[in-house]
């Protein structure tokens, strides 16, 4: 399966794969993080259960709190 993490194409093996396993997989520290899904927000608490296609575009970034 073909996906991009942050304008980096990836080929992984799985055919089905949560977010939370994609993550693990990769190494991914997710404190303090946001994730897109082809320019969707993924709330944290549907990473374990939301799944990643074949081209998904995820994009992954730092969730910065001020004003």
């Amino acid at each position: 399966m073909n996906i991009i993490i942050n304008n980096k194409t990836k080929v992984i093996q799985e055919s089905v794969i949560t977010i939370e396993q994609l993550l693990k997989k990769y190494e991914i520290n997710t404190l303090g993080i946001a994730l897109a899904i082809n320019k969707s927000i993924i709330p944290r608490e549907s990473w374990d259960k939301h799944l990643i296609h074949n081209n998904d575009n995820i994009l992954l970034f730092k969730i910065i709190v001020g004003g």
